[in-house]
C-alpha cells in the first residue's frame, strides 16, 4: 500500500471514529412565533374471544394539531399553544361500521357515534415545557372541557362522551402525552449506542404503566435517530375502578417498538413510527352457570407521528 492510500485509509478511520463518538445534547430549541403541525395516525386490528366465538374489527384514528410557540421565558421555558385542527375515526366490525374525517365530512351531518370526535375541532390548550420536553404547566384545560361539553349538550351521546373525556383526557394524561409526543430527552449528552429509560402512568378506567428505553442509533448533521423499545402493563396495585362490578379483572400486557427521528435544530421529534402488540384478558362475574367469564383480546397496530414547520 502506497503512502497516499495509507493516509486516506487512516483519515477515513479517524473520521468514522470521531462521528461514532461525537456527543449530542438533545434539547428543545424553539423561538417565539414558530408554528408547527403535528399529525398522528393510529391503526389497530382487534380480535376478541367470547363464548367460543372470535370477533374482529379494525379501528383507524387520527389527530392533527397546530402548535404555536407563544412565549419563551427568560429561563428558556417555552409556552406552546395547541389547537385541534383535524380529527379522523373509522371503525368496522362487530356489527358496527362508521367513519368521520373532518377534512372531508360536514360536521353538521355527522352521526351521534362520531359527534364527540367532531366536537374536538378548534379546542385549544397551552403547555409550558422546558428544554428537555418536560411539561411544567398546563393552561386552558378546563375551558377546553367546558367548550367540549357545550358542543355536546343535549345530544344522546353527551354523558358517555363526557365520561370518556374525564377518563382519557384528564390533565395528568395530557401533561404526560405532550411531554412524550414532543420530546423525551436525558439530562446528559449522548452518542451512538447510548441508552436511557423513562416511564409514564396512563390514567383511565384501568391504570396502566409504560416503561421505555431509548437508544441512539444514528447521529448526523441535522438529526438523531432513536430506537424505541417499550412495555405496557396494567397496574395491579391501582385496584378496581369505582363503579366496576365486584369480581371483575382486567389484565393487559404489551410491547411498543419502533424509531423516532429528532430534528437537531428544533429538538422536536420530527417523525416516529411505532408497532404495538398487546394482549388483554378481561374477567367478568355472572357468566354461564354463575361462573366468571374470561374474554381474551389481542390488539396489534401501528402509530405514526410527524411534526413539520408551518
Amino acid at each position: 500500500m502506497n503512502s497516499k492510500k495509507a493516509f486516506l485509509l487512516t483519515l477515513t478511520i479517524l473520521t468514522l471514529s470521531t462521528a461514532a463518538s461525537a456527543e449530542q445534547l438533545l434539547r428543545l430549541n424553539l423561538a417565539e412565533n414558530q408554528r408547527f403541525y403535528q399529525r398522528m395516525t393510529q391503526q389497530q386490528q382487534i380480535e376478541q374471544q367470547m363464548m367460543g366465538q372470535t370477533m374482529t374489527f379494525n379501528q383507524d384514528s387520527g389527530f392533527g394539531w397546530i402548535i404555536e410557540v407563544t412565549e419563551v421565558d427568560d429561563d428558556g421555558a417555552m409556552w406552546l399553544e395547541t389547537t385541534y385542527d383535524w380529527v379522523m375515526i373509522e371503525m368496522d366490525g362487530m356489527g358496527m361500521s362508521f367513519s368521520y374525517d373532518s377534512a372531508v365530512d360536514d360536521e353538521e351531518e355527522v352521526s351521534d357515534m362520531v359527534k364527540g370526535f367532531a366536537s374536538m375541532l378548534g379546542l385549544t390548550f397551552k403547555t409550558k415545557v422546558n428544554n428537555r420536553g418536560e411539561v411544567l404547566d398546563i393552561e386552558g384545560f378546563e375551558k377546553m372541557r367546558e367548550k367540549f361539553a357545550e358542543q355536546l349538550a343535549g345530544g344522546p351521546m353527551e354523558e358517555a362522551m363526557l365520561e370518556s373525556m374525564d377518563q382519557y383526557l384528564d390533565e395528568d394524561m395530557l401533561r404526560q402525552y405532550m411531554g412524550y409526543s414532543i420530546a423525551f430527552y436525558p439530562e446528559q449528552a449522548v452518542s451512538v449506542g447510548d441508552s436511557w429509560r423513562d416511564s409514564m402512568v396512563m390514567p383511565g378506567p384501568f391504570e396502566m404503566k409504560a416503561d421505555y428505553e431509548y437508544t441512539v442509533n444514528e447521529i448526523s448533521d441535522d438529526r438523531a435517530v432513536l430506537g424505541i423499545a417499550g412495555t405496557m402493563a396494567t397496574d395491579d396495585a391501582a385496584g378496581l375502578p369505582p363503579g366496576m362490578p365486584e369480581g371483575m379483572d382486567f389484565d393487559l400486557e404489551g410491547t411498543i417498538n419502533g424509531t423516532g427521528n429528532v430534528d437537531l435544530t428544533t429538538g422536536l421529534t420530527s417523525e416516529s413510527n411505532l408497532d404495538m402488540d398487546m394482549s388483554i384478558e378481561m374477567t367478568m362475574p355472572g357468566g354461564p352457570n354463575g361462573q366468571p367469564m374470561t374474554m381474551p383480546m389481542s390488539i396489534k397496530g401501528t402509530i405514526r407521528s410527524t411534526i413539520e414547520p408551518m
